[in-house]
């Protein structure tokens, strides 16, 4: 089957499959013992967590949670700052 590199909606569903396919064939190199594989794996899972926070802020998140996690990042920051000094 032929790509239409034209239409967005079948790029990004090959890009999916693709991506897919890749994280499949290093899950089965990871578990066969390549160190390298595993090494990108962990990397993955140490970045997972805020990827999927970032993404849901920006598909999913209301108003009131977007306020909510403002506040949070204020306080964060305040904290961070003071103990730097």
């Amino acid at each position: 089957m032929a790509i239409d590199w034209n239409n967005p909606e079948e790029v990004r569903k090959y890009r999916a499959q693709k991506s897919r396919e890749y994280r499949a064939r290093v899950k089965a190199r990871a578990e066969a013992g390549d160190k390298e594989a595993q090494k990108l794996r962990e990397k993955n899972n140490e970045r997972r967590p805020f990827a999927q926070c970032k993404t849901y802020l920006r598909r999913h998140a209301n108003l009131k949670e977007l306020r909510e996690v403002k506040e949070i990042i204020l306080n964060r920051e305040k904290e961070l700052k003071q103990k730097n000094i």
